[in-house]
């Protein structure tokens, strides 16, 4: 008996001290350093060893955006024989400071190993990394900022052409408040030049955001192309000539209600929602303009002018053929409120589903399958781009008002964190929906979602590396305000 528990205990150890199939690399992440823009793109190896007892294949390797298509072992890695994996990055186009990561799948189990290069591409000065059409250009979109009436601005475009070819460029179509201009109008190889843009707010009678997509014509031999410019401004009203007597009289908006959910909507109703509001000032409310960034609902009527102390209100209505399954709208509100002189309002709701089976009301009831994944800023690009022709996709923004209004992702919502209303109203929102939430670094955005888990959010996804990320991979930042 006392041999077959020695045999027993023997035959254990030998199991434990099996090794199967390991993958060991001598290093996981690689400093490229300083790097020149434009000597790439720029190798690098991994090499790996199969430290186990059985063999494994390399399944996948899947490079971060930058990279190239990464190379690798294909054949089978005995144990303890070496492999590769080779990678390259791109850095054409892309100063600054960089992080990827290269993940690895193996045969060996359904763990992911994950590599890193990082860097610091140093810019090529002077180097045209935008393009008009066929020219290179130092831009391609121009936002002239805040413009206050009779203001005129001009804005520089450097372009080059890098055709073998002459090019003569000339205005397409233009509004009557731009005026565009070419220094020279013909560029031969290699030469540069200026497209001028002014910009003159006299010709614009209304106060709020101007978008505009001026054309210029580019003359390649016999073939003439049109291509756009995109130019942004936002009208404001100029109170700098206020005396301090004429800001303490001046006219106050007060809204009491800043978050409005509508519920569900029938796919055939015609929804009307009043937005109320105050006059907590000394002098006449004025209502400048207001803009609607959804097409599903329309503006009605409004109370232009509210007197001290009285109320006003605005009505718009819904349009059932453009509600999808969820809507979220932004209702800004410009008035002659000195120090608030624009006013955000959002507004929620979903479409009510017709012939629901009993089967769903079923479903219904089961307690929702919660899924909170962590993005990078590429990825949450992407998630962007694929849902920019649904609702279904809503961006929270959760840092303060003042750094949303610096910038932020484009049709982003703001709902600050940090305000003591936060649990309150971010309850408004419709739980079943895909949420993309950041903030400046991932803090904050981490705790808020923490919050909206424990409110029952479904889907949820964090862009971990925060505003601070997206800038750093030169990715659009929109202007809230336009």
């Amino acid at each position: 008996m006392k041999k077959i528990v020695i045999l027993i205990i023997l035959v254990s150890l030998n199991f434990m001290l099996f090794v199967k199939a390991e993958i060991t690399f001598d290093n996981l992440v690689h400093d490229y350093g300083e790097i020149a823009e434009d000597s790439g793109p720029y190798d690098h190896e991994y090499n790996f060893t199969n430290t186990g007892d059985e063999p494994f294949k390399l399944v996948k390797v899947k490079a971060g955006w930058g990279c190239t298509t990464p190379s690798w072992s294909t054949e089978e890695i005995q144990a303890g024989e070496d492999g590769f994996i080779k990678v390259a990055y791109s850095s054409e186009n892309r100063p600054g400071i960089f992080s990827k990561t290269i993940k690895v799948y193996t045969s060996i189990n359904e763990e992911i190993t994950k590599l890193t290069i990082k860097g610091n591409v140093i810019p090529t000065q002077g180097k045209l990394r935008k393009k008009i059409g066929v020219l290179r250009s130092s831009e391609n979109s121009i936002n002239f900022g805040d413009v206050v009436h009779k203001q005129i601005l001009t804005h520089k475009i450097e372009v080059e052409n890098a055709e073998n070819t002459v090019i003569t460029m000339s205005v397409a179509k233009c509004p009557k408040h731009l005026k565009l201009e070419f220094d020279p109008e013909t560029l031969k190889l290699g030469e540069r030049g200026e497209i001028i843009i002014t910009f003159d707010s006299n010709f614009i009678h209304t106060y709020g955001s101007s978008k505009d997509t001026p054309q210029i014509y580019m003359q390649i031999g016999s073939i003439r192309n049109k291509k756009n410019i995109y130019v942004t401004a936002n009208l404001v009203e100029d109170f700098s000539s206020l005396s301090i007597q004429e800001l303490v009289n001046a006219p106050v908006i007060y809204f009491p209600m800043k978050f409005i959910n509508l519920g569900e909507i029938d796919a055939d109703e015609i929804k009307d929602v009043v937005l109320k509001f105050e006059n907590h000032g000394k002098n006449d409310l004025i209502i400048r303009n207001i803009e609607i960034k959804n097409k599903v609902f329309t503006l009605v009527k409004y109370d232009r002018i509210v007197e001290p102390g009285g109320k006003g209100k605005l009505t718009i209505s819904t349009n059932p053929e453009s509600i999808s399954k969820n809507l979220s709208a932004q209702v800004t509100v410009i008035t002659n409120d000195p120090k608030n002189s624009k006013s955000i309002l959002k507004i929620f709701g979903s479409k009510k589903m017709q012939n629901r089976s009993q089967d769903t009301s079923i479903e219904k009831k089961k307690a929702p399958q919660m899924r909170i994944t962590n993005v990078n800023v590429n990825t949450a690009n992407n998630l962007i781009k694929k849902y920019e022709n649904s609702d279904d996709l809503v961006i929270l923004d959760v840092r303060t008002p003042k750094e949303y209004e610096n910038g932020c992702l484009e049709e982003a919502l703001n709902f600050d964190f940090l305000d003591k209303n936060f649990y309150r109203t971010i309850q408004l929102l419709d739980r079943s929906r895909i949420y993309l939430v950041y903030c400046k670094s991932g803090i904050r955005s981490e705790e808020a979602i923490e919050i909206m888990s424990n409110l029952g959010f479904e889907n949820i996804f964090h862009m971990s590396e925060g505003m601070d990320g997206w800038k750093n991979n030169r990715l659009k930042v929109s202007d809230p305000g336009n």
